[in-house]
């Protein structure tokens, strides 16, 4: 039952990274567009064909609700929820802004582009530095079940003795029990830490 949640997550996060190495090729192509002197909504659908999935299909998402009456800043706005990676905040504030107030969107990409590339470049650095913290949590959730299945295997009444006994069945279930808590609480650690 937990195999197709954990599969769904660790595509979900490829899918994340993806899009976050991606933003700042976009960002800098659209300002590239935009400095040719072009408006900000054919910028945006020309960018949004060229960028390659899976950013390029949420651009030519925001490209479709703007064929259909959407201004391009309210079309943009529910990007981060789409996709899940909150950098995407600040391009959508970004375009929003430029649409309702105006302003020098091309140096915003620019500064987007940068500020991205450095954040991207500090998440790189943290987990490597952080890797062995990371196995030693991993390990402290598979070594418990494998030395039970170990003794399991090497003493065949072990489970029926371990279960008749007055103490192991409440320890095994306090076991069992503090081994869920703990990889929870690991799960939610590397989950923060991996985010965008």
């Amino acid at each position: 039952m937990v195999v197709p949640i954990a599969v769904a997550m660790g595509l979900r996060t490829r899918r994340q990274t993806q899009i976050m190495e991606q933003m700042p090729g976009m960002a800098e192509s659209l300002a590239r567009a935009a400095r040719t002197g072009r408006n900000v909504a054919h910028s945006f659908r020309a960018v949004a064909a060229d960028t390659p999935a899976p950013l390029g299909d949420e651009l030519r998402l925001v490209v479709r609700r703007t064929e259909m009456g959407m201004d391009l800043g309210t079309a943009v706005r529910d990007l981060t929820e789409r996709t899940g990676v909150t950098t995407l905040t600040m391009f959508s504030s970004a375009v929003g802004v430029h649409q309702d107030t105006g302003g020098d969107l091309i140096q915003v990409l620019e500064r987007l582009a940068t500020a991205v590339r450095d954040r991207l470049h500090f998440v790189n650095r943290m987990r490597a530095a952080t890797v062995a913290s990371r196995l030693g949590a991993i390990m402290m959730l598979v070594v418990p079940p494998l030395v039970v299945l170990f003794f399991t295997m090497s003493r065949e009444k072990y489970v029926a003795d371990l279960l008749g006994s007055f103490w192991g069945r409440p320890s095994l279930g306090l076991a069992v029990t503090l081994q869920i808590v703990g990889g929870l609480i690991v799960f939610r650690i590397l989950r923060r830490s991996a985010r965008f």
